[in-house]
């Protein structure tokens, strides 16, 4: 052996010496961290192992839990406060004795303007809603271990929008999201990494829908969840209530030129508690909305309680104004006990505790046989719910819909169930659209639509309704106005469009993948636009609303190009083919009227007179549906002539409307 000079204690084999590797380094970090035996190698700690000194080990279990005998680490059943302030969520003692951190929750910093937070405490998980900029109402909700580790994205987008508020569902394992953009309630179930989501209750132009919902709190044990609204288009603000799965939604309490805050529940004892702000009170009432009285008011020193928790006989609430965390005896609100003071940025808050379940109950044992969704409902029972795009296929089961309105809004495409106007596809819906008109083919399983963006996405495109295989089909070659018109003709598999320029005006066809592309038809005098086909009849039609406004027909292949009707026509916007009658319809927004002619052009009749601003409409068995932009609205009502029964209002509080089409059953011979 050969001694390392400088190196105490190292030496290296004879044949190393002067073979040009520097050695001695080496031997030197051995030294710096020289091998021991390892007690904690097998040891029997469920957390952490530490080196006891003189010898051996000693378990350790992180925040939240304490030690048991063999090394066991159990989940602490001493309650305490998840608070959110400034960027960090910590814990705090319900006990005003013990001011400051209660020591079971690792600290989680770095929230970035923090909404409100939830817990699964069997899954061991904390969430939280961060808005994706001061005073925004889309946010992003995060998730993380309760003794600590990395952070990952729960649910950024909703099915439309983002999530504002939440509240978990500790018995069918789903998160529930109030969803202020979309104007909704949604469930979210993930199972590994698929995940389900399906709208319970949105804007369905009754007051006990949603407008933009604030907070809301849930009951499992008896499938009920509550929430804050503060009101939208048709929809009061409200304290409103609704069974988990959607249904049966009431009104429990309405506000007048009051902004509600927060909202909790006492599941034991079957109350609500309810704060607002710009006239500071803390309300309550029974789950069944009678009993209200007040609680806290402005002459308690509140001023903004943003939160509200209830454990056994007492009431937490936060107050941003106050910089407080104050708990109160119930039922009177009296014995005001501070928990914090003088704490800015003050957000939200939760009690963390161990949660009433139901024993037995179906949704805790394999999902209760649902396919998607389980929901939990009164007296232990249990209802399955089918994810976006799909409908129920028995109890249990799910299928995919086969006949729904597709709907443009311009930045977003969405598909809705003709039964209830449940969410039927996934939307279109990354930033940058601006879509014209929509078209499908149902055998083919696509659903095609316009682009029309001047330096971004332009032409035609096309995905599954699923929302996948996006793809361009017509990008190329197109005008500086764009393509103005779509129209699917599902029996020779081809597809037709307009495509415009300044001067001009080309009829194209090609496949339905946009190959072997051609001219059929170029004007200069008119100005085609929609279209709509029928390929049993064999006519192509246009409407057209430039210097000569006028509804047209041409064959399939461009010739016999003809006017059909000109007279009583000023700005047509849309047109369809009735595939029952042959009939052909339009609506003009100039003369607020839904019209019909034969398929050859004759016995021109009126639908609908006098709508605001009729823009897009589509038909399926006896309705007509059209789009009203100055409303808001999709309507329906009867396409026959003559009927004046109130056109019913399918889908409410949707801004920028364009075009609507609806997805049906083949029809023989399609």
């Amino acid at each position: 052996m050969w001694k390392c000079e400088g190196v105490q204690d190292s030496c290296i084999n004879t044949t190393q010496v002067c073979d040009g590797n520097r050695d001695w380094p080496r031997m030197a970090q051995m030294k710096a961290q020289p091998a021991e035996n390892n007690p904690c190698a097998s040891n029997p700690c469920d957390h952490l192992c530490v080196l006891k000194h003189p010898q051996g080990y000693t378990c350790l279990c992180r925040p939240g839990y304490k030690l048991a005998s063999g090394g066991k680490c159990n989940q602490e059943e001493t309650p305490y406060l998840m608070v959110m302030k400034g960027s960090q969520i910590v814990d705090v003692a319900l006990t005003p004795g013990e001011k400051g951190a209660a020591g079971f929750l690792t600290p989680i910093v770095g929230v970035e303007h923090g909404l409100q937070l939830d817990y699964d405490r069997n899954g061991d998980r904390i969430f939280w809603i961060e808005a994706v900029e001061e005073d925004s109402e889309n946010g992003t909700i995060y998730t993380m271990e309760i003794g600590g580790g990395n952070r990952s994205t729960y649910l950024d987008f909703g099915i439309v929008g983002s999530p504002y508020t939440m509240a978990w569902d500790w018995v069918g394992r789903n998160m529930y999201i109030g969803n202020r953009v979309a104007n909704n309630i949604e469930v979210l179930k993930l199972d590994g990494k698929i995940k389900y989501q399906s709208v319970i209750l949105d804007n369905n132009g009754n007051a006990t829908g949603v407008g933009r919902p604030k907070s809301m709190c849930l009951d499992p044990v008896d499938g009920f969840l509550y929430w804050l609204d503060d009101g939208g288009t048709g929809v009061p603000a409200k304290v409103g209530k609704v069974s988990m799965d959607g249904s049966d939604p009431v009104i429990l309490y309405n506000f007048t030129n009051i902004r509600p805050e927060y909202i909790t529940i006492d599941i034991e004892a079957k109350n609500l508690y309810w704060s607002t702000s710009n006239e500071a009170k803390i309300m309550t009432s029974d789950v069944y909305g009678s009993n209200i009285r007040e609680i806290l008011t402005e002459a308690n020193h509140i001023a903004q309680p943003k939160a509200l928790a209830v454990y056994e006989s007492r009431l937490y609430y936060l107050d941003s104004s106050y910089e407080k965390v104050e708990r109160v005896d119930l039922p009177d609100g009296l014995n005001p006990e501070m928990l914090l003071e003088n704490e800015s940025d003050l957000k939200s808050l939760k009690v963390f505790q161990k949660r009433p379940v139901i024993n037995s109950h179906p949704c805790m044992v394999g999902n209760g046989g649902c396919e998607h969704i389980c929901i939990p409902k009164i007296n232990k029972q249990r209802t399955c719910r089918c994810t976006t795009g799909y409908k129920a296929d028995g109890e249990k089961g799910c299928k995919p819909y086969d006949k729904f309105a597709i709907v443009s809004q311009l930045d977003i495409v969405r598909g809705f169930s003709l039964d209830g106007a449940g969410e039927a596809m996934a939307p279109i819906a990354e930033p940058g659209h601006n879509v014209l008109h929509v078209d499908y083919h149902y055998s083919k399983n696509y659903i095609y639509w316009i682009e029309f963006n001047q330096g971004g996405s332009n032409g035609i495109y096309r995905s599954r309704p699923n929302g996948t295989e996006k793809e361009g089909v017509v990008t190329t070659g197109i005008g500086s106005n764009g393509i103005r018109g779509i129209a699917i003709d599902w029996i020779a598999n081809n597809l037709y469009f307009t495509n415009v320029f300044p001067h001009e005006t080309y009829v194209e066809v090609s496949w339905l993948d946009g190959t072997n592309r051609m001219v059929l038809k170029s004007v200069t005098k008119d100005s085609p636009r929609e279209l709509a086909v029928n390929p049993i009849k064999r006519y192509i039609y246009w409407i057209d609303y430039g210097q000569f406004p006028m509804i047209g027909k041409a064959y399939l292949d461009g010739t016999n190009w003809q006017p059909i009707v000109t007279s009583g026509v000023s700005n047509p916007r849309d047109i369809t083919v009735d595939m029952f009658t042959h009939d052909v319809y339009w609506v003009d927004s100039a003369l607020d009227s839904i019209n019909k002619v034969s398929f050859s052009g004759g016995n021109r009749q009126f639908i609908r007179r006098k709508l605001p601003n009729p823009m897009g409409l589509a038909l399926n068995n006896n309705f007509v549906y059209w789009i009203d932009r100055n409303l808001n609205t999709i309507f329906r009502a009867s396409k026959y002539p003559g009927n004046t029964t109130q056109a019913e209002r399918f889908k409410t509080n949707m801004e920028n409307l364009r075009d609507i089409a609806i997805l049906i059953l083949p029809i023989s011979p399609q």
